[in-house]
């Protein structure tokens, strides 16, 4: 199978792993189960990348990175 990268700054990549762990909790969101099993893939493989995830300071550190995506974009 073809492999993609891409690359995201640090701020989008926990924002996008905050995002892949919220919907994966909505079954209902999923049209089919394809689209379910690609979305832990990606959080799979992000949650191997991050700490933060795991630092008591997680929430306010995902706000602050939503506000610097939102400043510099």
């Amino acid at each position: 199978m073809e492999k993609i990268t891409i690359t995201l700054t640090k701020e989008e990549t926990l924002v996008l792993y905050n995002l892949c762990y919220r919907v994966s909790e909505n079954v209902a969101c999923f049209e089919h189960k394809a689209e379910q099993m690609v979305l832990w893939s990606i959080e799979a493989q992000l949650d191997k990348l991050l700490i933060e995830p795991f630092n008591a300071d997680y929430l306010n550190t995902i706000e602050n990175a939503k506000e610097h995506i939102v400043k510099t974009k």
